[in-house]
């Protein structure tokens, strides 16, 4: 069993259960803190941050060779940068995150070939999507809040897909752990 996959697998299902909660617990009382939070430049550091340093050694498989050795640099710099010069920090950053983790369990899915995997291309591939759109135009996330604030299909709606997501993840987590 692959070790990654299964911490990734692991961490994929704690992130979709707490974004379940977090969407459970919208409302119109605290929907500032959650438009404020898409803004925040420190949270979305430290999930970009990492984001970038995910990327550099798939960068380094295609990049030309004496370009290589400054990725590590350029991550830590566009980092910095992004800090100093992106708005919507943490919303860019939970885009980037769904691309990545999207990008991520189709590819590991069949590379592992765990349950679920048809299943859990199909529930990657709406993740996928919905990071490029919050990654493309960040106050789609803000907007979200608000929706979810004054919908309760939307919230029902939201609170399922990442409820179902978290549940795909960990049967085919615990069914390659089980392998």
């Amino acid at each position: 069993m692959n070790i990654i996959f299964f911490i990734s697998g692991f961490a994929v299902v704690v992130l979709m259960a707490f974004f379940a909660f977090v969407t459970a617990k919208i409302n119109s009382t605290n929907i500032d803190f959650f438009e404020k939070l898409c803004r925040n430049r420190k949270v979305g550091v430290i999930i970009g941050f990492p984001l970038l340093c995910w990327c550099v050694p798939h960068a380094q498989a295609i990049i030309f060779s004496w370009v290589e050795a400054y990725l590590w640099y350029a991550a830590v710099i566009l980092a910095i940068l992004s800090y100093f010069y992106l708005d919507y920090l943490t919303a860019r950053a939970v885009g980037g995150l769904f691309i990545v983790g999207a990008y991520m369990f189709v590819h590991w899915g069949y590379e592992f070939q765990v349950p679920l995997a048809p299943a859990m291309t199909i529930m990657a591939w709406f993740w996928g999507i919905i990071g490029i759109c919050i990654s493309g135009k960040p106050s789609f996330l803000r907007d979200y809040f608000r929706k979810c604030a004054a919908t309760q299909k939307l919230k029902t709606a939201s609170y399922i897909f990442f409820a179902l997501t978290a549940g795909f993840f960990a049967i085919s987590t615990i069914g390659e752990l089980l392998k």
